[in-house]
């Protein structure tokens, strides 16, 4: 990965100096590490105020100087963390990222988190990390849902997902790719574990998620649910 330019020199050298706090890096910590600086990049005052709740809960009391992350950018932040361990699985790290706290606030916090990645995997984004089961913490998975899904293609996609609705109508196929070229409405992991999310008490939220499919092409979600075989989940 090339240095970012001069300008980031000095944040650079404060951001390995906060992640020596940490060592050895894993893909555990790093996971904790960018949840709280996506939460804390969101611009929201709110979660800027528990930003430091978040470090004392998950870090212990390795607390201090850790307000400058708030600061980071993405480039810097993935620049540090390869001189400090090259070696990390990033794939590993977003599957980590189910953890207690992790949470998108808003479309800035789940654009970070899509830099994040960018910088540090020329893959897409895993969708294991997000699809196939419900997570341990249910609420972060959706938070990250709501936006992945409405995203465009160049910042998230779901065209790499392994299980795509397969015999859908040429005029229909083209209608969701036109209005989602992201894919996601034709991914099927996509769509199980929205189902299983329902079931387990979070059926607003998901409810919410489809909305606009439910309205613009209702039939792709019902073929979607007949190949998954829960025709008997309640959108209304």
């Amino acid at each position: 990965m090339k240095q970012p330019d001069c300008g980031h020199t000095a944040n650079i050298s404060q951001c390995k100096e906060v992640l020596s706090l940490f060592l050895p890096l894993n893909e555990v910590t790093i996971a904790r590490l960018v949840g709280v600086v996506v939460r804390a990049q969101s611009g929201l005052e709110d979660d800027k105020s528990v930003f430091p709740k978040f470090v004392a809960d998950f870090f212990g009391n390795n607390t201090s100087n850790l307000s400058q992350m708030t600061d980071w950018d993405a480039e810097t932040l993935i620049y540090a963390t390869k001189q400090l361990a090259p070696g990390l699985n990033w794939v590993a790290v977003m599957v980590n990222l189910d953890h207690e706290g992790f949470y998108i606030p808003n479309e800035a916090a789940f654009y970070f988190l899509m830099s994040v990645y960018k910088y540090a995997s020329q893959g897409h984004f895993p969708l294991r990390a997000i699809c196939g089961s419900v997570r341990k913490n249910a609420e972060g998975q959706i938070s990250l849902l709501k936006y992945a899904v409405s995203a465009p293609p160049e910042v998230f996609t779901f065209a790499h997902s392994g299980r795509q609705l397969a015999n859908v109508d040429v005029v229909i196929r083209h209608k969701v790719q036109t209005e989602h070229a992201n894919h996601a409405w034709l991914c099927l992991d996509l769509l199980e574990v929205l189902c299983q999310l329902a079931e387990r008490d979070h059926a607003s939220s998901v409810r919410f998620i489809l909305e606009h499919p439910l309205k613009y092409f209702p039939e792709v979600l019902l073929l979607g649910m007949a190949h998954i075989n829960l025709l008997g989940f309640d959108m209304d």
